[in-house]
């Protein structure tokens, strides 16, 4: 079985990417890595489906997610295009904490409806209590990548803006990282555009 990739896009589309590493190209359903362009590299947790007529490949940012796609997939009902739209569309930290509660309401979308949802309860609350997921860290973590992507547009603007690396590298740097959450992007490239 696959479990991890790591190779150049070939191929983006919505919910599809094909990377190529060694010379093969791996067709992997993901709805993650929308912020990449084609020849970039990914590295990409993957999830090996086996079923009578098909192979599929299912790609995750990282570990935890895929540990929770493999939880969701354990549920009667829950099929790999349905667990991997429930994670895209309410993210991991969101689905473990509402499992944790016993609010799983709030994790409706289309195509998920309570019964779904009463099922993942029942069968998921004991395995997710197991987990060895510490859900301040993953919050943490989580805050992080955000941070991470806003501070990439950021980096993106003033290259569009005709800035050398250099430039970039130091204006990123006097950012004040504590309030990146609270400012807009527009914001945020002023306040590096202040110290170029």
């Amino acid at each position: 079985m696959i479990g991890y990739l790591k190779g150049e896009i070939m191929l983006k589309k919505e919910g599809l990417l094909v990377v190529v590493t060694h010379g093969v190209g791996w067709r992997v359903n993901s709805t993650y890595f929308q912020s990449f362009s084609k020849g970039d590299t990914v590295e990409i947790f993957v999830y090996t489906s086996v079923k009578e007529n098909e192979i599929s490949l299912w790609g995750f940012e990282n570990e935890i997610d895929l540990r929770v796609f493999e939880l969701l997939l354990g549920v009667n009902g829950v099929g790999n295009r349905t667990a991997q739209q429930l994670i895209a569309a309410k993210g991991t930290l969101n689905i473990l904490k509402a499992i944790k509660s016993g609010n799983l309401e709030q994790l409706k979308i289309s195509g998920v409806g309570t019964k779904t949802l009463q099922k993942i309860q029942i069968d998921l609350t004991s395995k997710v209590a197991k987990l060895d997921i510490d859900i301040p860290d993953l919050e943490e973590n989580n805050s992080t990548k955000e941070e991470k992507n806003i501070l990439s547009q950021v980096e993106e603007g003033l290259s569009a803006l005709g800035y050398s690396l250099s430039e970039i590298e130091r204006a990123i740097k006097s950012i004040d990282k504590s309030k990146i959450s609270t400012k807009n992007l527009q914001s945020l490239i002023k306040e590096a555009l202040k110290n170029i």
